[in-house]
C-alpha cells in the first residue's frame, strides 16, 4: 500500500529511498509517505522514484529534504508535497516542509530541489509545492530563504519521448508561506479561505455532491489513522475519475488528487514468477462481500466451473480453490492488508480480478 517513513533520518548516501527501475522491468512504482520531520540529508538523491501514467506517489507533511545534489527525481511521480491543499482532519494536520539546497546553492553544478520527467503521466499546468520553506546556508553557517528557488527546479513533460533539457519546464508553484525553516513544523495550514479551483471542479456525482479535496482526504486521514481498508474505499471514488488525459478545465491541485488516489488504489503484485498488471480495459471486477472482510467472505463468480486464486501483496499464493457460482473463503486467520483473488475459468482465460482487503 504504502512505505511510511514517520520520523528518522537518512544520510551521507547514495539514494535515500529509491525504486528506480535501474534495468529490472519488473520493478513496482511505489506510494511514499514522509511525515513527522523525516529527514533526508547530504545524499546524492533524497528521493529517487519511477512511476508509469497510474502509479507512483511521494506525500511529505512535515519532511526535510536537505542538503541532496538531487532533492526529489524520478519520472512520472505525483508530487503532494503542497501543505496548502489540504486542510486540517481530525487526524491529520498538513504542515510545510524544508528544502535546502547543497551550499553552492540551486543552480550551480547538479544541486537541484526537484528533478522531474513526465514522459507519460501529463501533471498538468505547474506542479502545486507551495506553503514549503526553500532555503540554502549562507557562509556563516546560517539558513536563509531563496528569494527565488526556481533555479533548483528541473520538472519537464516529454510526452513520450526521452526526457533531455529540449523538452519544456513544467512551473513549479513554489510560493513560500513561512519565512524561516519551520523547526516544529508551524504554523498548520488551514486553507482559509481554500483556494479557488479544485473544491468545485470536479464534483463527484454520489448519494451527495461531494468535491474531489473532501473526498480525497476523507481516505487520507484514513490513512493516517492506519485504516487501510477504509482508505481505500474513500479513495475509489476519486481514481475512477482518472483518464489518461484529464479534462484541460480540471484544475492542477485536481489532477495531483485524482492522480494520487489512483496511484493508491492500483498496483502491481509481483513475486517469484508471479506478476500482476493493472486490470486490462474492459476485463470484469470480479464482486467480492463483505470488503474488507474479516472473518470471512464470498466471491460472485461467473457461469460454469471456476478456480479461484488469492494472492498476497508479494505475489506469493495465499489459497485457491475450485468451487462455481459462489466462493466462500475463511480469512478469520489471515494477517491484515490488501490481497489479490483472481478467477479463471476452466477453459483457459481469466474472467476477472479484484482486490481484498482483510481488516479486523
Amino acid at each position: 500500500f504504502l512505505f511510511w517513513m514517520d520520523g528518522g533520518q537518512i544520510d551521507h548516501c547514495d539514494i535515500g529511498i529509491g525504486n528506480r527501475a535501474l534495468g529490472d522491468p519488473t520493478h513496482v512504482p511505489a506510494n511514499v509517505v514522509l511525515t513527522n520531520r523525516a529527514t533526508l540529508a547530504n545524499c546524492t538523491v533524497g528521493v529517487s522514484m519511477e512511476g508509469d501514467a497510474t502509479r507512483g506517489l511521494l506525500t511529505a507533511s512535515c519532511a526535510r529534504i536537505i542538503w541532496n545534489v538531487f532533492g526529489l527525481s524520478g519520472s512520472d511521480i505525483t508530487l503532494l508535497i503542497d501543505p496548502t491543499l489540504m486542510t486540517s482532519t481530525p487526524s491529520f494536520t498538513p504542515k510545510p516542509n524544508t528544502f535546502l539546497a547543497a551550499v553552492s546553492g540551486p543552480g550551480f553544478g547538479q544541486n537541484k530541489f526537484l528533478a522531474m520527467c513526465y514522459p507519460t503521466k501529463n501533471p498538468g499546468g505547474s506542479i502545486p509545492a507551495a506553503g514549503n520553506f526553500w532555503g540554502t546556508e549562507d557562509f556563516g553557517g546560517n539558513i536563509v530563504p531563496l528569494a527565488d528557488p526556481t533555479p533548483g527546479f528541473d520538472v519537464r513533460r516529454s510526452a513520450g519521448t526521452p526526457c533531455s533539457a529540449q523538452n519544456p519546464l513544467i512551473p513549479v508553484a513554489w510560493t513560500p508561506a513561512v519565512s524561516a525553516e519551520p523547526r516544529e513544523c508551524e504554523p498548520q495550514f488551514t486553507c482559509d479561505p481554500p483556494q479557488a479551483g479544485c473544491w468545485s471542479d470536479c464534483i463527484l456525482l454520489t448519494d451527495a455532491e461531494t468535491s474531489v479535496r473532501s473526498q480525497f482526504l476523507a481516505g487520507y486521514e484514513r490513512i493516517m489513522a492506519e485504516e487501510p481498508g477504509e482508505a481505500y474505499d474513500a479513495f475509489v471514488p476519486v481514481a475512477d475519475l482518472w483518464q489518461a488525459e484529464l479534462p484541460t478545465g480540471y484544475t492542477d491541485q485536481c489532477r495531483t488528487f485524482i492522480h494520487a488516489a489512483r496511484s493508491l488504489t492500483e498496483g502491481d503484485y509481483s513475486g517469484g514468477e508471479r506478476q500482476f498488471a493493472n486490470r486490462a480495459p474492459g476485463e470484469p471486477v470480479i464482486k467480492i462481500q463483505p470488503n474488507p472482510a474479516s472473518g470471512n467472505t464470498t466471491v460472485l463468480l461467473p457461469e460454469g466451473p471456476c478456480r479461484v486464486f488469492v494472492y498476497d501483496q508479494t505475489g506469493r499464493l495465499k489459497y485457491t480453490t475450485q468451487a462455481e457460482n459462489v466462493c466462500r473463503i475463511e480469512t478469520g486467520a489471515w494477517p491484515q492488508g490488501l490481497y489479490i483473488v483472481e478467477v479463471q475459468a476452466f477453459s483457459g482465460p481469466v474472467a476477472g480480478r479484484g482486490k481484498l482487503v482483510i481488516q479486523y
